[in-house]
């Protein structure tokens, strides 16, 4: 792990702003990114619902984040101790964000621009992957889940998908 970037609160809330509009709200050193979000302390939240269904002790695993956005999962799962935490996300403006979120915790995370029907590209399996909140969104969520089975997951996908009236996350092993 890097060490924690010295920036100033006031510098940071300023870079933060500069970055537009946070879908997630991250703590970077007392700054929260996006402190009025319309679900909460989001994706906090939702970490809380499902956070037992990913192993507490990821010391020399792999985890690919599907849709990362800023980065909360995968700072988590650097939290937990994976060896390696690779994001990816199709907006450049939200790995701008994840980028620079990694550099004020000091946390070593490698973040691609890639779309989930590109995940061949990366040539290799991953521990435990992530997919959270990208299936609904997806033109052909089927093709995704056989792409991301057959190219990239390895012990573990852990994905979200939304049911009308059921805020449930599922996990399969």
């Amino acid at each position: 792990m890097k060490t924690p970037s010295t920036i100033s609160a006031q510098e940071i809330e300023q870079r933060v702003r500069q970055l537009g509009d946070w879908f997630q709200n991250i703590n970077l050193s007392g700054v929260q990114t996006a402190p009025n979000h319309f679900l909460g302390n989001y994706p906090a939240v939702k970490w809380q619902r499902f956070a037992q269904a990913v192993p507490k002790d990821l010391r020399g695993k792999t985890v690919l984040d599907i849709g990362c956005n800023a980065g909360f999962y995968c700072f988590e799962m650097k939290r937990r101790g994976a060896e390696r935490v690779v994001g990816i996300d199709s907006d450049e403006g939200y790995l701008a964000q994840a980028r620079f979120a990694a550099e004020i915790l000091g946390e070593e995370v490698e973040f691609r621009n890639l779309c989930v029907y590109d995940v061949a590209r990366l040539r290799e399996k991953f521990d435990v992957v992530l997919f959270m909140g990208v299936l609904y969104h997806l033109r052909h969520p089927l093709l995704a889940l056989d792409l991301i089975r057959e190219q990239v997951a390895g012990d573990l996908l852990i994905f979200q998908s939304m049911q009308r009236g059921s805020p449930d996350t599922i996990s399969f092993e």
